[in-house]
């Protein structure tokens, strides 16, 4: 990469200043982070010139663990659909995967913390317990 990409791409960060309350960063400072990191910068270096992210922040964002990578929304079937298959066994994360979103949206899909009452109800309290509890010892 050529060096003024870098200098250029330092500058472009600098501007930038994100509160990171548990990560809240916003698209245009995830990219950045990501473009940052493509040109060579460590983690502590990008959390150094991006003010208000931690090094752990930074990493997060890099690798793609962000929502930023993924959609955060289901429609009206997709909603019934995974709580159908949570019901039958299939975890968080399959479903994350199946659908293209994150664990956190599968999440609120299936304690009901969204929009969509369509017939299927979420999973109640002691669903969402006996499957942290099953899905702890399984590894997929």
């Amino acid at each position: 990469m050529h060096y003024d990409k870098i200098t250029w791409l330092k500058s472009m960060a600098m501007k930038l200043d994100v509160p990171d309350e548990k990560h809240n960063i916003d698209v245009e400072t995830c990219e950045a982070m990501k473009k940052l990191y493509s040109a060579g910068m460590s983690y502590r270096e990008i959390s150094n010139i991006i003010q208000n992210v931690t090094k752990s922040g930074v990493a997060y964002h890099v690798k793609g663990n962000c929502t930023h990578s993924r959609s955060n929304s289901l429609c009206y079937s997709e909603c019934g659909w995974i709580r159908v298959h949570a019901r039958n066994g299939m975890s968080t994360k399959a479903l994350a995967d199946k659908y293209d979103v994150c664990a956190g949206t599968i999440r609120k899909h299936l304690k009901g913390e969204c929009n969509h009452e369509d017939g299927i109800l979420p999973l109640t309290e002691d669903e969402m317990l006996d499957r942290k509890s099953s899905l702890a010892n399984y590894r997929e």
